[in-house]
């Protein structure tokens, strides 16, 4: 935005149509003459740029529209209208990527000349590489003010320059062009004075405070006087004063950065220059030059020393913390001694030595006889005026020209810092891939590692089968840092200087250089074949005609860096129905056919990356036959996993997948098959209008630990924000991202469907995302590091812990019996049998009781044995002594089996089922260890204990050999998520049939174990008793695996850290209402969190408070104060509300903390931190945000005091999840976690509507609310696989909808009217429908399930609060709950007719997935607006 005067100018908007119609007028047949027949809306769509010039009462006082091609009604310009002006005008210096075309100008004549002015400026400022803007005028046609009469800013001459068609040429338009040279302000680049110091002052002190806090008043002046050969400084001077500052030098630590950052592409900053001398020195003499050489671009000045290293080694030695050197120290040079110099020496000829025994070439040993050095200087300190910003780029030729021998310029950032002007210009440098160390193996239980039970010298446990070298005194292996390089890196290549990069298609001759660009890349093989069918010569198997592919290459200075790939015959109509395409794209400006093309492959050189957003505009407006040359104006992407990541995904648009895909017609689907249209990748989208608006990087380091619900719809918030663009998000789970078996239809565990795996690749995570596989144990909060499993480390700006509640075992307290077997001697007298044990445990007992007992355990169990013995010793003695007269006695010895009780460590073959590792271990312990004659007990009540036996059923186990144990519902901590007691009948009878035992009410006792050969223990039995009876005996059930599922906690690991860091934790981590624990920088959602005591939300759900509304954009880290007056209740856990709203609203209070955009960083406090880099232009939002001073209300609400509550907001979105039975058929469950419910003493407290049917295509119940609103949705049938043809309500024959109900699609019923089904309440009740799942498969109710309708019915309700009668009406069914077809009967006309037309608009926008619906006074019509009136 642009201001001179009174006028302001910015980019043009949709609301700009109504002022610019009045401005413009009468004058509409002038300006038709001028620019050719236009539409005003495509004026505001179409072009590539667009402004609307404002006055001080932010009145619409002009306009203009830009394009990148000559696009007139009356003038036909081919596709290389390069060529064509050449042909016709001359050499005029106009290139298709550095051109603008005036296509349409017009301004209120009070402010004409300066609207045009400003129009020009700000222009040339957004467009800040366009050399020239010109425009095509019909000779018949004057030059017309104000234009005529404009300026170039010196006031010398005229700013537009005339170019008539050349001699012969046929052309019937003159041709005008403005250059931007002459629209500039003219910036000289000099060498820095230290007089300039004052003029610079101001403008660091308006950008950064911190510098001269930091290094004084005339830090700047002393930076400036001490340049030498290695650094330098460089202003920008306008009109005698300096505007900017760029602080330079060459001594550059490399080693962290090639360390830390994939600069493989780059040559690792190096370069190899050969030693004149290699012939003469020898082997030793070219290594020695080679290693001090690569010490030097090592940044030696300030390392430690170490030998030099090979071009791409990653072992550096270098200092961990400075990848540029600070300003105040980049002259602190460290001289070497000499005796390291010495030993340095001695270092290099011992590796020439060593590669000379091995007999290797030069290759091997690296560059023999060769120097490495440098290839780069840095940009230490960089400020510009903010009236300038646009000319930043100035500065690089002349930085360059400063450091004539190095080719790139490079610059780190703090990672919270935003980009400035000059990185527009720079690459982002990727950092390399973090691979976790492993965790150290399990431990074993502690009956196979007892202390003491080590023989001398070979660590070999006594008696035990398993032969274990335990070596206590072995020193633990040392593992080497991560370096975790605390800044990301910017660069620029001087090849970027040549020139403009100019696109045409492919020829014959570019084989050769296409090749040598695409060698070694993945996908190498179909870009050669891409290439062949654009030639002519397709190869057999190319999955597109020859004639869709269109095929250029991008050329800087007649070398060619990059090539494209375009599908020119897209099916956007089917990507419109899939995809929320029209949120992005206008399709009444850009309809069908030539307008979208797809790309399919671009390669571009590196150093050229900032240049793609123009290689790809160009290629699409070249990928035409149509002779107006317009070509294609949005390019879509289909990323579809395991395809290469492409460098251009950056500046595309995510477009999201829709989340209800709207039923299509028979044709379509059997179209859409045979075409092959899975849908299965992520959409991205580029408009050629959207290259002057590049999104905002943020390069803040994100992670989330737990791929759960709530972690993945945080991310997918922020990876669909339109306007940013996430650099580093990393997502910390055990199992990564959550495998498709996991959330498919037959999945093993019950599944909510919200990140299936289709959604997972429609949000494109794999590409977009970094996933470590790993478990969290700790955090280091004074360096913001997440600690994982293996010792690794991950710095973070944001942590979010997302890992929830776990199903556990749930067996605390249980203890394990085992059968110990013992010797005891007989004594035989007079033919009767006595009993006498053996004095002190024979060895084979002491054996078994070291391999098998736990300490603690054994020793009372082996003295409690020890002293029955004892006294069965002394009884047995008296009685001998007494009858010892005259007797004779036998001794004999026999084995006796006792049961003793060895701890509560539990044996193998107990599990819990989880996540898709542990549901693989069951299936594989089942399968190898678990003997025929033995059960599997599935021991909960709960939907996951379902789930199981279900499970277990499904994989093939005999239903015979599964008993399933119901405890209590106080001993289950899942109760609440108990299956749906109207279906249980039908689902325990199916379980039945099976031959699945149940044990009701049965509470677990105890279990058994045995000794296996490997001597571990391994259940054999459990022992139960009936719950709450005292007297009743114990049950033991022969079991070889026990699957438990009655325990819900925190992860040990996440526990552990939270522990450990002092984060509040109350059974649940405590956070705010932005979700922020008492650490700004750590937050917390889903069930491991809680709300904190001290917020209250209103107790009526109808007088809830959104989280939309309750986050201030202004100020969003202050809560509201609740009203006394209101009736208010505790916040619910957060496991009550959607997982997927809970971690959106997450990332919501993320996003208005870090995003530039929002007020919340603008009036924050700043961070009392100083920023690590002196670069950044601006103070960063996100240091302010998340800085370790800023307060955080976690505390507990104190009544006593007079403290008021603070008011929390209510979750609204309805949960879901769907589960497979055994014998195929589906449980689906939606339901509100709020649903409203009338005041205890009305009449209709209990009159909520529940109707049920139960038919051949299964069992349905809908429950509505008090207010009429559906509740819930329980459903249990047989998914069909056929569309057979139906009867519907009259007797009409319908067809079904394509896909069958899912808990995602009956998600989206719960909250409608009762109105809206169509009456289904009392068409039950009468009998005129028996089938409900029939009754919503018809096609009046698809719009039901439409992913717009909701908003829709938004908009409309918004569009009635304007009519009386509707209030009113709206009033009597809050107060009566009354259903909403009652109120509606008596809306005046007027209201029923604008309900009826916003449904006929409604239906009209959306006709290419609704097209079921016909005008609702046809007869026999399905008419959704009869149902909402």
């Amino acid at each position: 935005m642009t201001e001179h005067s009174k006028i302001v100018v910015r980019r043009s908007f949709p609301e700009d149509l109504e002022p610019l119609n009045k401005l413009i007028g009468e004058e509409a047949h002038i300006l038709e003459k001028r620019y050719g027949t236009s539409k005003l809306r495509d004026l505001l769509e179409v072009p590539i740029l667009s402004l609307t010039a404002l006055n001080e009462n932010e009145e619409v006082v002009g306009f203009a529209a830009f394009t990148d091609a000559p696009s007139y009604s009356d003038l036909r310009v081919p596709v290389e209208w390069d060529e064509w002006i050449g042909q016709n005008y001359g050499d005029v210096g106009l290139t298709p990527t550095t051109t603008l075309f005036l296509r349409f100008f017009h301004a209120d004549h009070l402010y004409a000349y300066e609207v045009a002015m400003e129009m020009f400026v700000e222009a040339f400022k957004i467009a800040s590489d366009t050399a020239a803007i010109a425009f095509l005028l019909h000779k018949r046609t004057r030059f017309f003010t104000p234009l005529r009469d404009l300026e170039t800013v010196s006031g010398d001459k005229e700013a537009f320059e005339l170019f008539d068609p050349v001699e012969g040429s046929d052309a019937e338009h003159s041709l005008f062009v403005c250059y931007h040279v002459e629209f500039a302000a003219k910036i000289r680049i000099r060498a820095a004075r230290v007089e300039d110091h004052d003029d610079l002052v101001p403008i660091f002190q308006m950008q950064s405070q911190v510098l001269s806090t930091r290094y004084g008043e005339f830090f700047l002046a002393k930076l400036i006087e001490s340049q030498n050969e290695t650094n330098k400084a460089l202003v920008a001077e306008v009109n005698g004063r300096a505007v900017g500052l760029m602080a330079l030098t060459s001594d550059v630590q490399l080693s962290n950065l090639q360390d830390s950052f994939e600069l493989e592409s780059y040559d690792n900053l190096v370069r190899v220059i050969p030693n004149e001398n290699a012939g003469e020195a020898g082997g030793e003499g070219a290594m020695s030059s080679r290693s001090k050489a690569s010490k030097k671009s090592e940044m030696g000045v300030e390392s430690e020393g170490g030998a030099g290293k090979e071009e791409g080694d990653g072992e550096g030695e270098g200092e961990e913390s400075a990848g540029i050197a600070e300003v105040g120290q980049v002259h602190d040079v460290i001289e070497e001694g000499d005796e390291e110099e010495e030993a340095e020496e001695e270092e290099d000829k011992a590796e020439v030595e060593v590669a000379r025994e091995l007999q290797l070439d030069e290759s091997n040993i690296g560059y023999l006889g060769e120097e490495i050095v440098s290839n780069a200087f840095a940009v230490t300190l960089f400020c510009m005026d903010e009236g300038y910003e646009s000319r930043a780029a100035d500065f690089l030729p002349h930085a360059f020209a400063m450091f004539k021998d190095c080719e790139y310029c490079i610059l780190t950032l703090p990672h919270v810092s935003l980009e400035f002007s000059l990185l527009q210009q720079f690459t982002l440098v990727p950092p390399r891939g973090f691979v976790p160390r492993p965790p150290p193996p399990p431990a074993l239980p502690s009956y196979l590692t007892e202390e003491g039970e080590e023989r001398e010298g070979d660590g070999e446990i006594i008696g035990g089968a398993v032969d274990r070298v335990v070596d206590d005194e072995a020193e633990e292996e040392e593992i080497e840092e991560e370096n975790n390089f605390s800044q990301v890196l910017y660069l620029f290549n001087k090849h970027s200087l040549l020139g403009p990069l100019t696109v045409r298609p492919v020829s014959d001759g570019d084989q050769g250089a296409i090749d040598t660009l695409i060698t070694g890349l993945e996908e190498a093989t179909a870009i050669h074949d891409a290439l062949c069918a654009a030639l002519g010569k397709p190869r057999a198997g190319f999955p597109l005609p020859a004639k869709s592919v269109a095929f250029f290459v991008a050329e800087v200075a007649q070398q060619i860096v990059g090539v494209a790939v375009i599908n020119k015959t897209l099916d956007s109509s089917s990507l419109q129905r899939r995809y929320e395409v029209e949120q992005f794209i206008n399709f009444d400006a850009f309809n069908k056919g030539p307008h979208h093309v797809e790309l399919i492959h671009l390669v571009l050189n590196p150093i050229f990356e900032r240049k793609k957003r123009v290689f790809v505009s160009e290629c699409a407006r070249r990928s035409t036959d149509d002779a107006d040359g317009t070509g294609g104006e949005v390019v879509y992407l289909k990323l579809r996993d395991g395809t290469p990541y492409p460098d251009v995904l950056s500046d595309f648009q995510f477009i999201p997948a829709r989340s209800i895909p709207p039923p299509l017609a028979h044709a379509d689907v059997e179209r859409e098959l045979r075409a092959g249209h899975e849908h299965d990748f992520a959409l991205f989208s580029f408009a050629r209008k959207s290259i002057y608006m590049s999104k905002t990087v943020l390069n803040i380091r994100i992670v989330v630990v737990g791929s759960s619900d709530t972690g993945l719809a945080f991310v997918a918030k922020l990876l669909t924000t339109p306007h940013l663009h996430f650099s580093s998000i990393t997502l910390v789970d055990p199992e990564g991202l959550p495998a498709a078996e996991e959330h498919a239809q037959d999945a093993p565990l019950p599944t909510t469907l919200a990140f299936d795996a289709l959604t997972l690749a429609q949000l494109g995570i794999n590409a977009r995302v970094r996933v470590v596989k790993a478990s969290m144990c700790d955090i280091n909060r004074d360096d913001k590091q997440l600690i994982l499993a293996g010792g690794s480390s991950l710095p973070y700006d944001v942590l979010l812990l997302t890992a929830g509640r776990q199903h556990t075992l749930g067996l605390d307290g249980i203890h394990t019996h085992m059968q110990v077997k013992r010797e005891r001697r007989v004594k035989k007298q007079k033919g009767v049998d006595k009993a006498d044990d053996d004095g002190g445990l024979g060895d084979m007992v002491a054996a078994m009781a070291g391999q098998l007992l736990a300490e603690s355990n054994a020793k009372s169990d082996l003295d409690a044995l020890r002293g029955d013995k004892e006294d069965e010793e002394g009884r047995d003695g008296d009685e001998g002594e007494e009858g010892d007269e005259g007797e004779e006695e036998e001794e004999e010895i026999e084995e006796v089996t006792e049961e003793i009780d060895v701890g509560t460590e539990l044996p193998l073959g107990v599990f819990t089922l989880k996540n898709l590792s542990s549901v693989n271990e069951v299936d594989a312990y089942v399968q190898e260890k678990v003997e025929e004659d033995q059960r599997i007990v599935v021991y909960g009540r709960s939907l996951v204990a379902l789930s199981t036996v279900s499970w277990l059923l499904r994989k093939g186990v005999d239903g015979k050999r599964i008993a399933w144990i119901h405890p209590s519902i106080s001993e289950d901590d899942n109760h609440s998520g108990t299956y749906c007691e109207d279906v249980a009948k039908s689902i325990l009878s199916s379980f039945e049939e099976k031959g699945v035992v149940f044990y009701s009410n049965h509470t677990l006792m105890n279990l058994e174990a045995a000794a296996a050969e490997d001597g571990y223990r391994v259940l054999s039995a459990v022992v139960c008793e009936v719950a709450g009876d005292d007297d009743e005996d114990t049950m033991r059930i022969s079991a070889g695996a026990l699957i438990s599922s009655i325990g819900m906690d925190v992860d040990p690991g996440v526990f552990t850290a939270i522990n450990r860091n002092a984060l509040v934790f109350d059974g649940k981590l405590v956070v705010d209402h932005c979700f922020r624990t008492n650490d700004a920088s750590i937050f917390a959602a889903g069930p491991i969190a809680k709300f904190s005591t001290r917020y209250r939300v209103r107790a009526d759900p109808r007088q809830m408070v959104t989280y939309d509304d309750l986050l201030d954009p202004a100020n969003p880290l202050e809560a509201p104060s609740a009203s006394l007056s209101d009736p208010l209740k505790r916040p619910p856990p957060q496991e009550h509300y959607s997982s997927q709203e809970i971690g959106s609203s997450a990332a919501k209070a993320v996003l208005l903390l870090v995003d530039p955009l929002s007020a919340a960083g603008a009036d924050a406090p700043p961070s009392s931190a100083p920023p690590r880099s002196a670069i950044s232009s601006r103070p960063s939002t996100a240091s302010r945000a998340f800085g370790r001073n800023t307060p955080v209300v976690v505390g507990a609400l104190n009544e006593t005091d007079g403290s008021r509550p603070l008011l929390m907001a209510s979750f609204t979105s309805p949960k879901a999840l769907q589960l497979m039975m055994p014998d195929g058929r589906l449980y689906l469950r939606a339901w509100n976690p709020d649903p409203i419910r009338a005041p205890a003493n009305t009449a209709s407290a209990n009159e909520y509507k529940n109707v049920s049917t139960d038919s051949k295509m299964g069992y349905c119940r809908l429950t509505f609310d008090a207010a009429g609103d559906l509740e819930e949705v329980v459903a249990l049938f047989r998914p069909f696989e056929k569309d057979p043809p139906m009867t519907g309500v009259a007797g009409v024959t319908l067809t079904r909808m394509p896909s069958p109900p899912t808990a995602s699609s009956l998600r989206h019923l719960i909250g409608l009217s009762e109105a809206l089904f169509n009456g289904v309440v009392e068409r039950v009740r009468e009998g005129d429908v028996d089938d409900i799942l029939n009754y919503l498969s018809m096609p009046w109710a698809n719009a039901l399930y439409h992913d717009r309708f909701r908003d829709f019915l938004g908009a409309l309700l918004d569009a009635l609060k304007g009519h009386s009668d509707f209030v009113a009406g709206a009033e009597s069914l809050a107060m009566d709950a009354v259903k909403l077809g009652e109120a509606v009967d008596g809306l005046k006309e007027e209201t029923r007719d604008m309900i009826e037309s916003n449904v006929m608009r409604f239906l009209r926008v959306n006709e290419n997935s609704l097209g079921m619906y016909i005008a609702p006074n046809s007869e026999n019509a399905n008419s959704l607006a009869g149902v909402i009136v």
